[in-house]
């Protein structure tokens, strides 16, 4: 088995310290390791007590402003190596899970950002949990695409694809203006630069604990935003009063179906 690449691994955080620590510790229990962890941490509370990795270097980078696009642009900046990968802070992660996400990529094209699938843990729970998938089956994704694809609690990319397609929307995601759709927007721009989205059959899997608050969240009302050809936001169809509570759909092009 060939060694992996050096890679590092971005891990949004904020006010979760418990589930922060058991996804770093389901990290360093895989069959693979990274070459280092960034914790990107925004809490206003105490800071988790991170478990320590032999051979991993664990890096907190503190924030005091807010926003998961924040977080994930400061995250990569920081990080060492070429070979990025991002979960979000409640996820549990297969023992296997690193190397078939890395080695997917290294087997792709360049220019291609490898996601895998984010499933729910089981619950007796009535309702919806954004943000997961249930879809497993190998495909790749270009040009316009009738839905989005990309799950940035699960992918990974090389820094210069990061660099072709730029930042994550500050406005957009977790604690920002609009509180969601970043993985989206950033996907549909990464479409547009004439990269390639390739879904693999790489799960890791939403905490229970997590699970719990997104369910209670998920009758948020669902608002609509409309996107031109052009690769720029032109305007948001959001009232006032929703903008701190809304689930944002994103369409691209001028035709909506």
């Amino acid at each position: 088995m060939l060694a992996l690449p050096p890679v590092s691994i971005v891990i949004p955080t904020r006010d979760r310290p418990e589930l922060l620590r058991q996804t770093v510790q389901s990290v360093l229990d895989g069959d693979s390791l990274p070459a280092e962890i960034v914790v990107v941490d925004q809490s206003s509370g105490p800071r988790a007590a991170l478990p320590a990795g032999e051979s991993v270097e664990i890096r907190r980078l503190e924030l005091s402003s807010r926003g998961l696009s924040r977080a994930r642009n400061a995250g990569v900046a920081a990080a060492t190596h070429d070979v990025i990968v991002m979960i979000d802070d409640d996820v549990r992660v297969q023992p296997d899970w690193l190397r078939r996400l890395v080695d997917a990529l290294l087997a792709a094209p360049a220019g291609t950002v490898v996601t895998g699938t984010v499933a729910a843990p089981p619950t007796t729970t009535d309702g919806f949990v954004p943000s997961t998938t249930s879809r497993t089956e190998p495909e790749t994704f270009f040009g316009r695409q009738p839905g989005d694809f990309l799950f940035g609690g699960n992918m990974a990319m090389r820094r210069a694809v990061f660099e072709q397609v730029g930042p994550f929307d500050e406005r957009l995601g977790a604690g920002a203006l609009f509180a969601s759709a970043e993985d989206n927007d950033w996907g549909y721009r990464l479409l547009e630069a004439g990269c390639e989205i390739a879904r693999v059959a790489v799960p890791d899997k939403r905490a229970g604990e997590a699970l719990k608050e997104v369910v209670r969240r998920s009758i948020l009302p669902i608002v609509v935003v409309l996107r031109p050809v052009r690769p720029a936001i032109s305007f948001w169809v959001i009232p006032a009063r929703l903008r701190r509570s809304a689930i944002v759909l994103f369409f691209s092009g001028t035709t909506i179906s």
